[in-house]
């Protein structure tokens, strides 16, 4: 059973006053109106106001012209009459001038005559529901009616309304919104409407009616009127509707639900390599687009100086010292393979500060200068993931280092041309030391840096935790882990991985009734990715939904009224709660609004006790928000302004203590920003992105370097994923 507030309708029948005008030339004169009588086998009767006398008239002031125009009332006079109320019916009789005319003849009549009897005292009583029409008449000078009518309205009250079904706070997923009930009145008319929309009537009261539902948060206002009182009955609940429920995880310990896929990640070629060169905007910066353009800085700025023995060869003929070494312009490709990552790099010139001499014969030959090699690396890396429980797998499957050419710059001339000889020591000495180097600085690295890179898409989703506390009711803590369950690689095109998520909030399940989590549409394995060379990132609607769901179902909505209320409304309630019967849902926009997703919040109870009564209340509050990322995290900025409705469900007394308007405004100032605070910033999490943050362990020199991730697209919702389609760009502030 369902109680329902009563509201004013926009009209008012019968309360307007009828007047019928009509002139003549007669005269009358008295000072009193006799009460009309009435009995329920007449229609009319005739009252002579004869006995009273008139003082209007003087030597000066012209007579009296006869009555004119008459008007009507009773006493007392309201909109809306109950059954066996009575009255007292008034005519006045003016003249054209408007004087009154006391004593003028008045002739009554009531249609129909069966709805009222007369009583003692001149006094009526009202006793038929339905419109009453109250004729008064009186005679011009002429001989001609004139009368005044009124239609009196007779209602025992608005119909008594019931709604069967749905019920507040019901999860519903049947094509329709079916909404069954009963409107009882007195009358036979009674007019039901939902959601603004006549609905039949049956004869016992019965009424059904489907509405069209949306994904989500659905108000229901069901109207219930007899056409004839003032006030209608109006009954007002939010349900939720979805096309699938989702199964949640939960226990007697502990609200959770898991997604196999939560997150989807793909990593497009581009992602890797985009063939193109940094971006160098001055001396002083450089911009990277790829992983290529970071192996490419890699290059520039590892140091190889400390895999160079010192010296190099210490014999009685030969002092070599490698002072100093760079790497210029390297070219960096790299590709997918069914397997991992092919990579090609080709270094123009690496050159190697030298000192020392060569001894030969009697000569001793300086060794002072450089030496400039051309190398190239070929290496094919394989890249795996186990299982969701362990990290990644990177192995240097095979690789080619090779010294294409390299030219001596001694000072001496003489030991240049020794280095040129194929066969030289010299040559073969420093080449070796040069592969040596760069394979130990570079090439063994390589796998443990690539392994960094991609157990980074997960490192900021594992083992994350939100304390959250709306400062009105227990704080409550989101426990969220994401770890990478699926991972393939296509042939030169892109590296596609799911994200396995669950979510958790330790405590007894409140809602153990629930259906579960809402999806927006059923539930498919299938990945909303478009061709892309970026990385795109899928969040399921569902993972949010979840994320609300299990705080939802934790008791974060259960909250203590008075820990908010101003001082003087605490004087007025004694104890107060809030309830939300239903979690809050994140859907896709309608057309046209300026949001990425739209929240709500439905079926909020609020229940207010007061010295000697309790009044219930019921809220609904929807607000549009936007997905940003800052810093390589995603929030859900949520707007300032929400809509709310608030309505009244049910009082012990004869009226609310506090009016809607007041419980509205204490939402939107006090309760609001907090909700909003903790449903938006407050779950920032990061994405599955790469952190590249360790490059500094290996090239001290870009630890300068900020990355930063970038929407290349606007955000799109496909298939019950929000789809990031977003690049990343790094700048390197050089050293002057």
């Amino acid at each position: 059973m369902t109680n329902f507030s009563t509201t004013r309708n926009l009209f008012a029948l019968g309360v307007c006053l009828l007047l019928v005008v009509a002139c003549g030339d007669s005269t009358g004169s008295s000072n009193s109106t006799k009460k009309p009588s009435a009995n329920n086998s007449a229609n009319n009767a005739t009252v002579n106001n004869a006995n009273n006398t008139n003082n209007n008239t003087n030597n000066t002031n012209p007579l009296p012209t006869g009555p004119a125009y008459l008007t009507l009332s009773a006493d007392p006079l309201k909109a809306v009459y109950a059954p066996d109320a009575e009255i007292t019916p008034k005519a006045e009789v003016f003249d054209a001038q408007g004087v009154r005319l006391n004593g003028a003849e008045v002739s009554w009549s009531f249609e129909p005559a069966a709805s009222i009897e007369a009583v003692d005292g001149g006094r009526l009583k009202l006793i038929a529901e339905g419109l009453v029409l109250v004729r008064a008449c009186t005679n011009s000078a002429a001989g001609s009616a004139i009368c005044a009518t009124k239609t009196l309205v007779v209602d025992a009250g608005p119909p008594q309304l019931t709604i069967h079904a749905p019920k507040p706070g019901d999860e519903l997923s049947s094509r329709r919104i079916e909404v069954r009930g009963t409107a009882i009145d007195s009358r036979d008319d009674v007019y039901v409407y939902v959601n603004g929309q006549a609905v039949a009537v049956d004869t016992d009261g019965s009424f059904s009616a489907n509405v069209e539902p949306h994904f989500g948060i659905n108000h229901l206002e069901i109207v219930a009127t007899d056409g004839l009182h003032a006030l209608s009955r109006t009954a007002r609940l939010d349900v939720l509707w979805a096309p699938e429920f989702y199964a949640t995880q939960e226990d007697s310990t502990r609200s959770a639900v898991r997604f196999e896929d939560g997150i989807a990640l793909k990593l497009g070629q581009n992602f890797f390599d985009n063939k193109q060169p940094p971006l160098v905007i001055s001396e002083l910066q450089i911009v990277t687009e790829d992983l290529a353009d970071i192996l490419y800085l890699l290059l520039r700025y590892i140091d190889l100086n400390e895999q160079i023995p010192d010296p190099v060869v210490d014999t009685t003929a030969l002092l070599l010292r490698v002072t100093d070494t760079s790497i210029e312009d390297p070219q960096v490709e790299i590709d997918m393979t069914d397997e991992g990552l092919e990579l090609f790099i080709r270094v123009p010139e690496l050159v190697a500060t030298t000192a020392g001499h060569l001894q030969l014969g009697d000569a001793l030959l300086d060794l002072s200068g450089s030496i400039v090699a051309r190398m190239s690396i070929r290496a094919n890396i394989l890249v795996s993931k186990p299982s969701a429980n362990e990290p990644f797998v990177v192995e240097l499957e095979s690789f080619e280092l090779a010294i294409e050419t390299a030219e001596a710059r001694f000072q001496s001339d003489a030991a240049n041309a020794i280095f040129e000889l194929a066969q030289s020591a010299l040559r073969a000495q420093i080449e070796a030391i040069l592969l040596d180097t760069v394979n130990t600085s570079f090439v063994e690295l390589l796998p443990d840096l690539l392994r960094d890179i991609f157990n980074s898409l997960e490192t900021a989703l594992i083992g994350q935790s939100f304390p959250i506390d709306l400062g009105a009711g227990d704080a409550v803590t989101l426990l969220f882990d994401g770890r990478i369950n699926r991972f393939e690689i296509r042939h030169k095109e892109a590296i596609e991985a799911t994200i396995r998520t669950d979510v958790a909030v330790e405590g007894a399940p409140l809602f153990a009734h629930s259906r579960g989590v809402a999806l927006s549409v059923p539930y498919s394995n299938d990945l909303p990715f478009f061709f892309t060379s970026r990385i795109q990132v899928g969040l399921r609607l569902g993972l949010i939904n979840g994320i609300f769901h299990t705080l939802w179902n934790g008791g974060l909505l259960e909250l203590d009224v008075k820990s908010f209320l101003p001082d003087n409304l605490k004087n007025i309630v004694s104890a107060g709660h809030i309830s939300s019967k239903l979690p809050p849902v994140i859907a896709p926009p309608t057309r046209g609004e300026p949001f990425d997703l739209l929240l709500s919040l439905g079926q909020l109870e609020m229940t207010l006790e007061h010295a000697n009564q309790q009044d219930t209340y019921g809220a609904n509050i929807s607000v549009g928000a936007q997905v940003v990322i800052t810093g390589g995290a995603i929030a859900i900025q949520i707007a300032d302004k929400p809509e709310i409705r608030v309505w009244l469900i049910s009082t012990t007394g004869n009226a609310p203590r506090i009016p809607t308007e007041t419980l509205h405004s204490l939402i939107l100032n006090q309760l609001w920003p907090q909700i909003k605070l903790s449903l938006g910033e407050g779950l920032s999490f990061g994405l599955p992105v790469p952190d590249l943050s360790m490059l500094d362990q290996y090239a001290p020199a870009l630890s300068n370097l900020e990355l930063d991730l970038r929407m290349t697209q606007p955000l799109s919702i496909r298939d019950e994923f929000i789809v990031l389609d977003a690049g990343f760009e790094g700048l390197l502030p050089l050293l002057p």
